[in-house]
């Protein structure tokens, strides 16, 4: 009878370990937006027509390196520009971005980023409804906002796989039969 229960318990706490483990393991959401014709301005404008953050950093020559963004109040944040071709770019960042605005003939792909990401991929300025190609790469504006210094939330997945996982240990110690060593 206690075998089965232990076997029971296991079974539960793996199913609920399974389960937390699935919505702990969520991608970063990455959606884009096209928004024809954008009004042009300096980096704090352009970040300001498409979210609320508390930092934006416009680079107008897209080209491959490391472009160092500094502000007022001491802030920094390096991001690499790789892969560039004219058309298509990879990036990454210290910090997180939220948005990235990519500016090619008179319109902007709008790529926001939920939660913030560190990097991404094959980034692209609208496409050219005449060559169904995108646009040259005009400017690109990153945004974000840095997080607080708080301490962090444990997501309830992990909360929910770490009480499975001591549920599975006690139910395991608890009903298995001990084994007698005879000396």
């Amino acid at each position: 009878m206690k075998s089965k229960l232990v076997y029971i318990a296991t079974a539960i706490a793996l199913i609920l370990l399974t389960v937390s483990m699935a919505s702990v393991m969520a991608w970063t959401s990455k959606e884009t937006r096209n928004i024809p014709p954008f009004v042009v301005g300096n980096a704090q404008t352009e970040a300001a027509k498409v979210g609320t953050f508390n930092y934006a950093y416009k680079i107008k020559s897209v080209n491959n390196g490391d472009y160092v963004a500094t502000f007022p109040d001491g802030h920094t944040n390096t991001i690499t520009i790789s892969n560039c071709n004219g058309t298509h770019f990879d990036w990454s960042s210290e910090s997180p971005i939220s948005a990235v605005i990519v500016k090619g003939g008179t319109a902007v792909n709008i790529f926001y980023y939920d939660p913030a990401a560190a990097s991404d991929a094959l980034l692209y300025a609208p496409i050219n409804p005449e060559t169904e190609m995108p646009y040259g790469l005009s400017h690109v504006t990153f945004c974000w906002n840095v997080p607080h210094q708080e301490i962090p939330e444990v997501p309830l997945g992990t909360v929910a796989a770490i009480v499975s996982m001591m549920i599975a240990f006690a139910a395991y110690f608890t009903l298995r039969k001990p084994k007698s060593i005879q000396l």
